[in-house]
């Protein structure tokens, strides 16, 4: 009978009913707790799990970008060691080929004054023959290749230059006559062990010369 009382009473089922009510609110209370704020946007687990999947694979992305810029960045590093390098040792190639241009250039500067020292001093040694000839009476010979004709029959201004010459034998020697463009006789001797040993003449254009063995022709001034 007090257990039907108590189902019966006011109070009772107040408390039932507070006690459902407080239910509901706390039941509401941890719903709204198990979730949080990401991005101003609610989200519940499995969302959250999903967000941090695609942050972790974006971090794996960068940290594998950071790994590659640091190794393109140890080959560049490399790249300017090896030019750095290059760079050194083409400078000091610069640096020896001025020197040795300079070296160069103070060789040519001596060997061009050498030159114009020896060059005047075969002037003066021409100089002092030439006065050494005049006065022994001697014939000075010029700078010009002799020339050497085989014995036989010549004509001056085809065969050799007009000019004054100093003949000489190739040989024991032989006869050597000249005649004139008009036929006259210039020159009438022998050459070598038999006659003379040089003789000079002016050979004037159109001149015959003979001579029965080779002769040399040695331009005299």
């Amino acid at each position: 009978m007090e257990v039907k009382s108590k189902f019966k009473s006011k109070g009772f089922w107040l408390t039932v009913v507070a006690a459902l009510v407080f239910g509901i609110i706390f039941y509401s209370i941890g719903v709204s707790s198990a979730k949080v704020t990401l991005e101003e946007k609610k989200v519940d687990y499995n969302q959250l799990v999903k967000a941090i999947e695609g942050k972790e694979g974006s971090l794996a992305s960068i940290k594998e970008d950071i790994r590659q810029a640091e190794s393109d960045l140890t080959a560049v590093q490399g790249e300017i060691k090896e030019q750095e390098s290059a760079y050194a040792e083409a400078k000091k190639v610069i640096e020896n080929r001025s020197a040795l241009e300079a070296e160069v250039a103070k060789i040519q500067s001596d060997l061009g004054a050498k030159q114009t020292e020896i060059q005047n001093l075969e002037n003066t040694i021409e100089s002092k023959k030439g006065e050494l000839a005049g006065i022994e009476g001697q014939i000075r010979e010029k700078k010009e290749a002799p020339k050497q004709l085989p014995a036989g029959h010549f004509v001056v201004g085809r065969d050799i230059a007009e000019g004054r010459y100093k003949v000489v034998p190739v040989g024991e020697g032989s006869n050597f006559v000249v005649y004139s463009a008009g036929g006259e006789l210039k020159v009438n001797t022998i050459l070598g062990s038999w006659g003379v040993k040089e003789y000079v003449f002016f050979a004037s254009e159109g001149d015959e010369i003979q001579s029965e063995a080779p002769t040399r022709f040695v331009p005299v001034e």
